[in-house]
Parts: C-alpha cells; structure tokens; sequence
C-alpha cells in the first residue's frame, strides 16, 4: 500500500508497495519501501504489542504487482492473499477480475481492500467494492480498508465517512470489514475509538511487534504489515508481507470457512436429554443434532433431532437464542439398565459430525408401565401396519412382569380409525370403539387416516375402553411382543323397562307361540290377546264364559235362591 503519510513534522511512507495508488494509473505521488526509520519514528508514540505463539503468513497486492501465477503463491508457503480493487471511485484495480477467482483456485483464504479517499463519497466508494466481490462466501476475509490519507479532511469528517462506508459494506457483503492503518497517522488524523472493535492490520515495518494506534488498547492488532519487500514464488518483484495474529484455524474461523459447529450436551436423566448446538457458518439457522446410544457415531443414528428450541441464557452466551434441543428418553431405554449417550451437531457445509461438549453422558431409567392386560401382536406384519417403533414404544422387562399381567385378546391385525358426524374419533376394535382420548394420541399412534362412518354405523359399535394415549409394548426373554392395553368394560347391567314398577308383582307371562283355535273355532292371535291375569280372576275373552266360571255361576244362584226362601 504505497502512500505518504504527512504531519507538521515528519513525512514518513507507512505504507507498502502493493497497497497505494498506482502511478501508471494518475497518482502524482511516488513511494518506495518502509525501512527502520518509520518503526524508530513511531516506537516513539505508541506502545509495542508482540503477537501470540502461532501467525501465518500472507500478502497483499495491487497492479504495481502486475500478472501473478497464483498457483506458484499457493505452493510457496503463503496461507492468504489481499488484492486491491481500487483507489477510490473512479480507479479501479485492472487486476483485481483476474486476481479474485484466482486466489481461491490456488487454496488461499482470499480478501479485497480498497484504498478509501475522505474527499469522495464513502458509499460510492463501498459501492465499487460490493459491485466487484459481492456477498462474501466460505473461504473470504472480510473487506478491508486502507485508510491512510487524510485527503486534508477533518478527523470529524474522515470518522463521519468511514462510518458511512462500514455500514454499507457491512450491509453489502455480510461482514464487518478489517481497518488497515498506522499507528502514527490514525492517531493525528482519525483520533476516534468509533471503530476499534473491528480487526486492525496494523503497518509497522521492522519489527515483529507493532506499535499500534491508541484506539485499539486493548484490542490488539489482528494481521500486521511488516515488510513492503518480500519476495514471494509466483510474484516478479516486491510484495508486500503481512502475518496473521493467530492458527490457521482462527484465520479459517474468520474467512468462514466451514466452521465447525460447537454446541454442550447439557444434561441426559430420565427428564430429558438436552443441550445446544450451533454453526457458526449458519449462526442463525436451526443446526441439526444426533444422539447415538451405547455407542460413538454410526452411519446409522438412533435419533435425530432439529436443534431449534428457543433458550434464552443462549441469547446473549451466542448471539441467538433458537439453539436448544430436548427430548425424551425413548422407551426402550428405560429397562433399568444403564445406556450412554453421545450428542453430535451436523456441519451444513460438508456433512460432517462434530461431537459436543459434554457428550457423552449415561443414565439408569425404568419406565413406569401402564396397569391392564397384554395383548399380543401376532406378527411382524401386524406390527410394521400399526407403524410401531422399536426405539419409542417397545421395552424389555423381566419374565416375572410380564407374567404379571392377565392376558387378553390378541392384538388387531391392522388399524381402523373411523368418526361419525361429530367431532370424536374411534378405534374399532372387535365389536367396540376405542375413543382416541387428545390430538396428542393420533400423533403418538401415528395415525394417518381416519374413515367416516355414519352415525347407525357408529352406534352398532359398543362403547370400549378410551385407547391409551400412547402405544406400549414390551417383552420378555422370549420373542413375543404385547401391547399393554386397558382391560374390557364389562358388560352393561340389564335396563328394566319403562312400565316395570306398574306391574302386579304376580303377573304370570304367557308363552308366546303360533295363533291358537278358540273355543267357537276361530283363530285366536295370541299376540293380540291379553298377556297377563291376576291368579283366581277371569282370563276368557269379552263375552264367552269357561265351564269353571259357569260352575261358580251356579253356586251362586243357589246360595241366593236359598236366601230368599229362608227371608219368606
């Protein structure tokens, strides 16, 4: 980046050979490399900051670097590469087309910066550069500014535009850019802490421990510029050098590069199991999770979950707070034995599994079995068409509790879910319907259709017993299966009829049978003759008298002519 920094005092060139205005392109300035004396000149205003243990290498170039063989740069050492796209508005780069594919080719973390002019407006400038790299992607190092001519602007000017143009390069490529200066100019020129919380690129030639602008105590440099001299494989003449305060994998974390996900089983009890997971290339999409049980990764989980749960401890701890999951332990694990777990967060970019912190962990649960009768399941048809699963609905228990339990028909071959004109649905089961008790229970019987029926149809059906709200089903050493159900409602008590209580408690209920001659010869119904006759009363037809009626007739005709006689 070539340039004159100017103060009352001093004139020093901060910056290197490949990040300045170019002179074949209109600049009326000249430049040469930095040696000794801008690092003396500036030890003398600021504090030295040395980096960590680990950098890695880079460079950046500009047209004064002209054609580069990129693949000779990628084999040469060199773990990322910055290219100019323009001085200002109007001169654009006439490399940069060439050098942006071309970097990524050759395997390197890429990055753009524009040498950023204060006279001119700030979201043109910034507009250019989103024009020619656009949303950045996986592998890209955020957009960096070279600020490093003040342009005779105020720094209240200067600071007004660098804001205009970190917002629309923020808004533009999905970043927030890198700020590239010195220590000496920033501090008489910029003066403000506005932007100290993006990484700096700090120029400082001879040292491997930069002094940095005031701004930045505390901060500390991210890349730093030591050398406008290098010479790199690939590049005919100078380059400029610069390194990386930090891993290849921290350099990677900041090009995004297929992050890995990270993420805590928090906890795995008879509750739940449950925790979070995030990656950080997708930092505000659901990520998904895998637990595998008793064992690490297979190709084949035990279950998978969508880590999408809103907690709100993680708002704040990861910026996003739609990262939690949780789940129940499913049945089959809750044998009374103890089972591990292990959590894994999938990678969005290439599929792999990352294990969690925290994973794995164990537990020890025994399921509380619903009281009834066991049903057994006649055969693997049967269970496949009722859609049970082995991991939810099915536990092992002893041969002494599975004893335990009366048995009961077996179990329906297939299901039949039906509804009338109301609102409630039925399971038939045998000469009965199974009311499916909530919504809930549809889902957890997996139920995926339900007949209708009209209400005559319903109402042949005998009420049964509410279907549980879950399936359950368990065995023992042996291979049968049973669905623990509610037993049988009995039977209904008789209902006596509407007229019982008006009945002569003595009545006697004729037998019914085919019509009968009456005594004149003709045909008696006996449905239609009277059923009932108080005992010692009358039960011939209206008008016709039986001999033993005729009988008592005479009694009584005597008995009263024997009265007269006596009273004469």
């Amino acid at each position: 980046m070539r340039h004159l920094l100017r103060s009352s005092a001093v004139m020093v060139t901060l910056l290197a050979a490949g990040c300045g205005p170019d002179l074949l392109e209109g600049d009326s300035a000249g430049a040469s490399g930095l040696g000794d004396s801008l690092s003396t000149t500036q030890q003398a205003v600021t504090a030295a900051v040395c980096p960590g243990p680990s950098t890695v290498p880079g460079i950046d170039v500009s047209v004064w670097q002209g054609a580069i063989n990129w693949g000779a740069v990628g084999s040469s050492g060199q773990k990322f590469a910055i290219a100019r796209v323009s001085y200002g508005i109007s001169t654009q780069d006439r490399y940069f087309a060439a050098n942006w594919p071309a970097m990524k080719a050759a395997g390197l973390l890429r990055g753009a910066y524009q040498f950023f002019l204060p006279d001119q407006d700030a979201v043109a400038q910034a507009n250019v550069v989103i024009a020619a790299v656009g949303r950045l992607g996986p592998g890209d190092l955020p957009v960096m500014l070279d600020m490093e001519d003040a342009r005779g602007q105020s720094p209240a000017t200067i600071t007004a535009k660098l804001h205009q143009w970190v917002d629309a390069i923020t808004a533009g490529t999905g970043r927030a850019p890198i700020i590239y200066t010195g220590a000496y100019f920033w501090d008489a020129s910029v003066k403000t802490t506005d932007f100290s919380h993006l990484p700096l690129n700090v120029a400082w030639y001879g040292t491997n421990c930069p002094g940095e602008p005031n701004a930045w105590a505390g901060h500390h440099w991210v890349f730093h510029q030591y050398s406008s001299s290098g010479s790199v494989a690939g590049i005919s003449g100078r380059v400029d050098m610069n390194v990386f305060n930090g891993t290849l994998d921290d350099l990677r974390n900041l090009a995004h590069v297929n992050q890995a996900p990270r993420g805590w089983l928090d906890a795995a009890g008879c509750a739940s199991i449950a925790g979070w997971a995030q990656d950080e290339d997708t930092p505000g999409a659901a990520t998904t999770v895998k637990l595998s049980f008793d064992g690490a990764w297979s190709a084949r989980p035990a279950l998978s979950l969508t880590a999408d749960d809103r907690r709100a401890d993680l708002c704040t701890a990861i910026n996003s707070c739609n990262h939690g999951y949780a789940t129940p332990v499913p049945l089959s694990l809750q044998d009374g034995h103890a089972h591990s777990v292990h959590a894994y967060a999938v990678d969005t970019g290439d599929g792999s599994h990352v294990e969690l912190s925290g994973s794995p962990k164990s537990f020890t649960c025994t399921a509380a079995l619903p009281r009834g009768v066991k049903r057994h399941v006649q055969n693997p048809t049967s269970y496949a068409a009722w859609k049970f699963d082995p991991l939810w609905n099915q536990v092992t228990v002893s041969d002494a509790v599975l004893s335990g339990y009366p048995t009961s028909d077996p179990w329906l071959l297939a299901p039949r879910v039906i509804k009338a004109s109301g609102p409630a649905v039925y399971v038939v089961d045998g000469t009965t319907r199974r009311h499916v008790p909530i919504p809930a229970a549809m889902q957890a019987w997996r139920f995926s259709s339900v007949a209708t029926v009209t209400d005559a149809e319903l109402a042949r059906y005998a009420e049964g017993p509410e279907l549980p709200a879950t399936p359950t089903l368990v065995k023992g050493s042996g291979a049968a299966v049973y669905l623990l159900d509610a037993a049988p409602l009995p039977p209904p008590a008789p209902t006596p009829s509407a007229d019982a209580g008006a009945t002569d408690p003595t009545a006697v209920t004729e037998p019914t049978g085919a019509p009968a001659p009456s005594g004149d010869g003709t045909v008696v119904d006996s449905s239609t003759a009277p059923k009932t006759a108080a005992v010692g009363g009358c039960s011939a037809a209206p008008g016709s008298l039986d001999s033993g009626s005729l009988a008592l007739l005479v009694v009584a005709l005597e008995w009263l002519l024997a009265s007269r006689r006596r009273a004469a």
